[in-house]
This record gives structure tokens, C-alpha cells and sequence, in this order.
């Protein structure tokens, strides 16, 4: 076995050992912290990995970043400003949303939002004609500590940039 071989097993073997293990860390978190309200001002940032979809091309591969800052208003309500940066080889799309993420049963959420959309698209820059945006996230809040959460989801969003772009996008 070589060795870049035995690095690339570890690497298997400690993201199955995650994966195993926080849902059962999260589950003894969130019963532990179950009356924490989620009331007051809230600031959130995520990172992931996806597909989109611009033009007519084929589906690419994108890191998705995002940075999220509002308030809570009920245990079942929190309002949002929600920033997203999407970067693939050679193209940047950039929107930003109100949303709302409304708790359905326990701590399982849905985030849809509307709002406004730019982006670069081969080095032309889309700032001047704004555009349209729109998406929808699911996902499940493990509350961790009193006042930190972590929350996988799974997202889609619809950009409507300046020129005619239509850009589509999922992750998690």
C-alpha cells in the first residue's frame, strides 16, 4: 500500500467517523438545550459545495459561500439579510435575499428568500443592470451550545442576471 494511499483511507475512515458521530453528539446537544429560544439577533455564515447551471452550459462544480445576519422573532420565526457568493472556474455570481426561515416540526426549517442579484460571467461585469433572485433552503438545527447552532441544509436558488443569464444553483 502506498502511502498517498493509506492518507486518502484516513481521510475515508475520519469523514465516516463524522458522519457517524455528530448526529448522535447533535441529538444529545439539542435535547440537553431544547428550551433555548431563538429570539433576538442571530448572525450566521455557512461554506459548501454544489452544482450550477449558466447559459446553456453543463451543470459545473461550485463553492458556495454565505453570510447570514437577523433576528428572531418567534421560536418558529427568524428574518433574515442573507448574502451569497458563488464561485466556479472563471465566473463569480453574487445575490442577496430577505428571507424568512420558518420551523416546521422541532428543528427541521425551511428558508425561502427573494431579492437582488450580480455577478461576473467570463470577465464581464454585471453591475449596473441588477437582477432578480430567488431561492428555498431545507435543513435541521443541531443546537450545540446555548447560543451556537450547527445546520446542514440543502439549498436551490434561481439569479436572473443583467444581460438575460439565467443561473441556477444546489448545494448543501
Amino acid at each position: 500500500m502506498k502511502l498517498y494511499d493509506l492518507v486518502i483511507s484516513k481521510r475515508k475512515l475520519f469523514f465516516l467517523f463524522i458522519l457517524l458521530v455528530m448526529p448522535i453528539v447533535g441529538y444529545a446537544g439539542d435535547k440537553a438545550l431544547e428550551r433555548t429560544e431563538r429570539k433576538g439577533f442571530m448572525v450566521g455564515f455557512g461554506a459548501g459545495g454544489g452544482g450550477a447551471h449558466l447559459r446553456s452550459s453543463n451543470d459545473r462544480g461550485l463553492f458556495i459561500s454565505d453570510f447570514k445576519v437577523g433576528g428572531g422573532v418567534s421560536e418558529k420565526i427568524i428574518l433574515m439579510y442573507e448574502s451569497t457568493i458563488n464561485r466556479m472556474k472563471g465566473d463569480v455570481v453574487v445575490y442577496s435575499y430577505f428571507s424568512s426561515q420558518f420551523f416546521l416540526v422541532d428543528n427541521f426549517y425551511l428558508r425561502p428568500g427573494v431579492g437582488l442579484s450580480a455577478g461576473t460571467v467570463n470577465d464581464e461585469v454585471f453591475l449596473i443592470d441588477i437582477g432578480f433572485g430567488a431561492g428555498m433552503a431545507a435543513g435541521y438545527e443541531w443546537r450545540l451550545l446555548k447560543r451556537f447552532a450547527l445546520s446542514p441544509e440543502a439549498r436551490f436558488d434561481y439569479v436572473r442576471l443583467g444581460n438575460g443569464y439565467n443561473y441556477y444553483s444546489y448545494g448543501i
